[in-house]
């Protein structure tokens, strides 16, 4: 048997294949359809999300090969707007920018704000003008989501004869119902930075309470109500929410009751009482602060005694009294020695974690 070998065939196949790989190379890259004209294209249309001051990509792409540069412009609208452009050289497929996002973009108190991003014109240097889209321009857009840099603000009703209260930042109350007495918000999101913190008896524009508030990103603090109606105010505190070491609870002390004596806040060992904190009175705002710090106490079940600081007579007895393990816990005395009922003295336990 003889092996014939036609040279002629086998460059018409090589060449037939080379052809075919580049065709596939290039249609990967070009639009060789009847497309009217040259167009440009978001590259990808997936939603972003950001906190702002960061920035996101934006990238667009061409579908025939142009031989100068493309000025493309877009705009972001809805909870915000912002508009920018980015440059397309020439000879090149694709460009991306990246789009800052500045702070401040988000409007307190709301905590995120979301856009829509849309291209809206792409031009030659020689002031010719590209078609936007495939299709149509309605379609070169895509979601964005932009995030407050926030804190965390924890709301306490410590006023023992004040009615229920809203809570307004910036003007805009946040809570869904009436906050009463004893009862909290709970920690809720606000923007850093400086924001108008009032408290106004609920359903009405009756404001008992306004401050301006510096909130530092990431922080958490507690804004406690205080005092008899008449005389009613606020203390913020800075809440240092570290996990507390093997075997301990964290723990501390706030003397809310207006009427009440300076106490010792302490537990019963073996008979012994042992005092925690000292010669606590009722809290201002730079006692407060100063007392803002939690400390260890090895977790269990305790008899808790408040007692008198100056006749060490017990005023409030707080039997079986649970610390868990890893749990950050705020006590603090409430209502009134004269009080009876929901206003009687006593003590309210915050749970941190």
């Amino acid at each position: 048997m003889k092996f014939s070998f036609n040279l002629s065939l086998f460059f018409v196949i090589m060449t037939s294949l080379i052809f075919g790989s580049c065709k596939k190379y290039e249609e990967e890259k070009f639009d060789f359809s009847n497309s009217s004209s040259p167009y440009v294209e978001l590259k990808t249309k997936t939603l972003r999300t950001i906190t702002e001051g960061a920035s996101f990509p934006l990238t667009v792409q061409v579908r025939t090969a142009l031989t100068e540069d493309v000025i493309v412009k877009y705009e972001i609208t809805g909870d915000f707007t912002q508009a920018g452009e980015l440059k397309l050289p020439a000879n090149t497929i694709e460009a991306t920018a990246q789009v800052l996002v500045p702070t401040g973009t988000v409007k307190s108190p709301a905590i995120s704000a979301n856009g829509v991003l849309s291209l809206k014109s792409a031009t030659k240097v020689s002031d010719g003008q590209l078609i936007v889209g495939r299709i149509t321009s309605l379609t070169e857009k895509f979601n964005v989501k932009v995030n407050a840099v926030t804190a965390n603000l924890n709301v306490i009703h410590a006023s023992p004869d004040a009615p229920g209260v809203d809570l307004l930042i910036d003007n805009v109350i946040v809570n869904k119902a009436a906050l009463p007495f004893l009862d909290s918000t709970g920690y809720i999101k606000v923007v850093a930075g400086k924001r108008n913190i009032k408290v106004n008896a609920s359903g009405s524009t009756s404001t008992v309470i306004e401050s301006e508030i510096t909130f530092t990103k990431d922080k958490f603090y507690s804004l406690f109500a205080i005092n008899k109606l008449s005389s009613i105010s606020a203390i913020l505190v800075a809440d240092s929410l570290g996990i507390p070491e093997d075997g301990n609870a964290n723990i501390r002390f706030f003397h809310l009751s207006p009427d009440a004596p300076a106490v010792n806040v302490g537990i019963i060992v073996d008979g012994t009482f042992t005092p925690i904190f000292s010669n606590r009175s009722f809290e201002d705002q730079a006692s407060a602060v100063a007392h803002q710090d939690f400390i260890p106490v090895e977790a269990g079940v305790y008899e808790m005694e408040v007692r008198d600081a100056n006749t060490d007579a017990t005023v409030l007895n707080i039997p079986g009294f649970k610390l868990d393990v890893g749990k950050i816990y705020t006590i603090y005395a409430k209502g009134l020695l004269s009080g009876v009922g929901d206003q009687a003295l006593g003590a309210a336990l915050i749970v941190h974690n």
